[in-house]
């Protein structure tokens, strides 16, 4: 028997990006973010990056639905994501460049699995 799920369906991808409940959870984990890199020994922690990590991967998968319905010019207006995933990923880069690059995750093959993908 085949298990389907609705939630791979892009239609409820595209409802839950846009719902208030998704809009206020992504506030509420801006802030905590935010409140994690006023602390230099917080803000290069695992948890902060894999928050950041966590992020760039909904951005990835909200831009994979909504992008390729997009029109050249509605992408060029900024419709995309594009600009947040940019951020995202260069956050994701001080971090590591500030724990001395893939060679300060040595002790935590998991997390350098992770980044590398």
């Amino acid at each position: 028997m085949a298990v389907k799920g609705a939630v791979l369906d892009p239609s409820v991808l595209l409802w839950i990006g846009q719902s208030p409940e998704c809009f206020q959870f992504r506030v509420e984990t801006i802030k905590w973010i935010q409140h994690q890199l006023e602390d230099p020994a917080t803000a290069i922690s695992d948890r902060t990056l894999g928050s950041i990590m966590t992020f760039a991967m909904w951005t990835v998968s909200y831009d994979h639905f909504v992008v390729s319905r997009l029109t050249d010019d509605q992408i060029q207006a900024g419709y995309s994501n594009l600009k947040e995933m940019i951020s995202h990923m260069d956050a994701i880069q001080r971090i590591v460049n500030l724990r001395g690059g893939l060679n300060g995750f040595n002790d935590d093959g998991a997390m350098v699995a992770k980044l590398t993908l």
